[in-house]
């Protein structure tokens, strides 16, 4: 895993679509790779087969997105870049972190909940399409 360079925002973006309902455009994707407190990391082999974004905010971490090429599933890459965005995270003494699921997404829920995350609270119609998200969170320290 590495830290994404700007010539990787066009795969993060092309990913993300494949792979989020409410995917970010690509403009949104550059706008956040060029914010200080925001960090892209992606798995590569020959290419990248997925990304995890996350914002720092003081002791804390916020998943944005994270999302693994449609084709490279099932693999262990969404665990590979949850555990090395969690090392990051305790490197750096960030204490939680935390992430939005939607309710519909129990492959996710489950996903995080076996990497003890848990729910904290939801938020009703959050997304534009009125569902609501589940707000999850790990502690770290």
């Amino acid at each position: 895993m590495r830290y994404a360079t700007f010539d990787d925002l066009k795969t993060i973006h092309d990913i993300e679509k494949k792979s989020i309902q409410s995917a970010w455009s690509f403009e949104l994707i550059k706008e956040a790779f060029s914010i200080s407190d925001y960090h892209f990391f992606v798995y590569e082999d020959e290419s990248i087969l997925g990304y995890i974004s996350m914002k720092i905010i003081l002791d804390e971490c916020e998943i944005m997105n994270i999302a693994v090429d449609s084709e490279e599933r099932r693999k262990g890459i969404g665990r590979g870049l949850l555990g090395e965005l969690i090392l990051f995270c305790k490197e750096n003494e960030i204490k939680r972190i935390l992430l939005e699921v939607r309710e519909s997404n129990e492959n996710a829920i489950n996903f995080y909940q076996k990497n003890k995350f848990f729910e904290i609270s939801k938020r009703e119609k959050y997304y534009s399409d009125g569902e609501t998200a589940v707000i999850m969170a790990r502690i770290l320290f």
